[in-house]
């Protein structure tokens, strides 16, 4: 079972570096469009969205995390903004 990432470039890239795949998502149609293709794939038994790809679509997360099947659909936290300027 794999753990799929969709957020912004940052997050895509700092997820890859511990072996995590990611989508990139800028705009809504790209959002829902990662988000079917990761409910399409078997492989994949978690989603994880970051704050600002989640914000692109509340509607949609809020239905994917309400599923009772896999993948299940988790929101990170945003983070507060003195700890947004030490992580960039």
């Amino acid at each position: 079972m794999e753990i799929r990432l969709i957020g912004d470039s940052h997050d895509v890239i700092g997820f890859g570096l511990a072996g995590v795949d990611g989508v990139e998502c800028r705009t809504r149609p790209e959002l829902v469009a990662a988000l079917d293709a990761a409910g399409r794939d078997p492989s994949v038994a978690l989603i994880i969205v970051s704050p600002r790809a989640a914000a692109l679509g509340a509607d949609v997360i809020a239905q994917q995390r309400e599923s009772v099947r896999l993948p299940m659909t988790v929101v990170l936290p945003e983070l507060p903004e003195e700890e947004r300027s030490h992580a960039a």
